[in-house]
């Protein structure tokens, strides 16, 4: 496989520079840490993404855990009682811990999960000899991506005052075309996960030392994949049941 020479001129930003250069930079913050990723360098971004989920799920918690909001109704209408008292329930214990609890668990368990399946892309695909840890250094930096995605999520919760809101292009869809397969797609296409999705697969590419274009067309492409698969189950008699 082709071995991309990437710059050292990286290799001395400091953490909190690596961090911020996610955003706009995503290649230099892995080339900096592309040698020597260390322990802080997958802990800290994932500590930051968790402060980050709990603090906004803080921030909202009266609206997402309100009952009484019409959205809400709107959205239980066609619920059985059961089902109903599930998601009350649901929000109850939401209210309780859910808030604090579910980030805590959550986020460890995505940096793992998602860390494995990047693993086995870059050894099976790509048939790299990356490590694990190198594959934590990527999911934990493109959890920051995520991160800023529960700042605007917060926001519009708080600006629009509903628990349930969009952030991809079935927003401006209305409630009918939302049923339809193109628009439960459009509805799943969340643009901050392809933005996490093009950062990670730059992360393998640089981790590899391969095209960036390589490693994004397959991650971002894997990622669609499951934004379609996830639409189509969706729409599964069965499942509307």
């Amino acid at each position: 496989m082709e071995n991309i020479p990437f710059s050292s001129d990286f290799e001395d930003l400091p953490l909190w520079e690596r961090m911020k250069r996610i955003f706009h930079a995503p290649s230099s913050t892995f080339q900096a840490v592309r040698s020597d990723p260390g322990f802080h360098d997958w802990f800290l971004p994932t500590a930051v993404m968790v402060i980050v989920w709990v603090g906004t799920n803080w921030l909202t918690l009266d609206i997402i855990t309100d009952p009484n909001l019409p959205a809400f109704r709107e959205h239980v209408a066609d619920l059985s009682s059961e089902d109903r008292q599930q998601v009350i329930a649901w929000m109850d214990m939401t209210r309780e811990h859910g808030w604090i609890s579910l980030p805590l668990v959550a986020g460890l368990a995505y940096l793992v999960m998602i860390s494995l399946v990047l693993l086995a892309i870059s050894r099976w695909v790509f048939r790299s000899d990356v490590t694990l840890r190198d594959m934590l250094v990527v999911k934990a930096y493109a959890s920051l991506i995520t991160a800023g995605e529960f700042c605007v999520k917060a926001l519009l919760i708080l600006l629009y005052n509903k628990s349930q809101v969009l952030l991809s292009p079935g927003a401006i869809l209305s409630p009918e075309m939302q049923e339809t397969l193109i628009g439960r797609i459009l509805v799943g296409a969340n643009l901050f996960d392809l933005w996490q999705a093009c950062v990670m697969g730059i992360g393998v590419s640089v981790m590899i030392g391969m095209p960036h274009r390589r490693g994004m067309a397959v991650i971002a492409g894997l990622w669609g994949m499951i934004v379609v698969f996830g639409a189509v189950l969706a729409g599964h008699p069965d499942l509307q049941r």
